[in-house]
């Protein structure tokens, strides 16, 4: 039996075209699955925050009103650091979180809100002032790795 040159190729095309189209749905789904497992990380750092009883912590700082602790504590946790690019010296950045907004990265000297600038970063923390010049008004650190993930 003569076989054609069509009737040698038709086959090899449509097993490459099957091949193709099954690793272009691999592909796909590949890259897509992680997307649906991984929970954003500000949500995350959020839920883990703990809250400060006001009340329990006057009576322990032995102030009688707790009027200037309830000022301080919501500024506590308005704030969540996601991450630090920190290089030599305290120079860098921080990705941080605003009242639960999405987060956005902050330049060493960046004002994150009125009267509130990055003063500087190190190794998983974020150091933030009243200005560059201020004595650091409050640190935010990053929770420490677990280490079953």
């Amino acid at each position: 039996m003569q076989w054609t040159s069509h009737q040698i190729w038709a086959p090899r095309v449509s097993a490459f075209g099957v091949a193709l189209l099954l690793g272009a749905g691999v592909s796909y789904w590949v890259l897509h699955w992680p997307a649906a497992a991984v929970t954003p990380l500000a949500s995350t750092a959020q839920a883990e925050l703990p809250q400060a009883d006001v009340n329990s912590v006057t009576r322990l700082l032995g102030s009688p009103t707790g009027a200037a602790l309830e000022a301080v504590a919501p500024v506590v946790n308005r704030f969540v650091l996601i991450g630090v690019v920190a290089r030599s010296a305290g120079v860098g950045s921080a990705i941080i979180a605003v009242d639960g907004k999405p987060a956005k990265s902050y330049a060493v000297g960046s004002t994150i809100e009125a009267g509130l600038v990055l003063k500087a970063v190190a190794a998983r923390k974020a150091m933030l002032a009243g200005s560059m010049d201020a004595g650091t008004l409050q640190t935010l650190e990053m929770p420490a790795p677990s280490a079953g993930k």
